[in-house]
């Protein structure tokens, strides 16, 4: 991993097999989630970089992600053209959502 302190926020890229993006941190700085080309997303804890989740079920690279204010839950949007809606806790789909691509009948 390599990272930095800008200002008040950390900044870095942890490694992973795929290209990966990072989303958000919690507020409380203690997690962060990857959006991978792998079609996971994966959180890691910030403190001892160990990955504590890899969520697994989209079709297609996930592309972006995002927690729930209360950081219970993830959101995460994939090239599949499903945003799978996360239980943190227990690793569990607990929504998806579809929408046809563009010009599709």
């Amino acid at each position: 991993m390599n990272s930095r302190n800008v200002g008040s926020k950390w900044v870095g890229r942890w490694s992973t097999s795929e290209a990966s993006n990072i989303c958000q941190a919690l507020p409380d700085g203690t997690r962060l989630a990857l959006a991978s080309a792998d079609r996971t997303v994966r959180v890691w804890h910030v403190n001892n970089g160990y990955e504590v989740a890899k969520l697994v079920r989209h079709g297609g690279a996930v592309r972006s992600c995002a927690w729930s204010p209360d950081g219970t839950r993830i959101a995460s949007a994939s090239d599949d053209t499903t945003v799978r809606v996360w239980d943190i806790n227990s690793g569990r789909e607990v929504g998806a959502y579809t929408r046809p691509l563009l010009g599709s009948t």
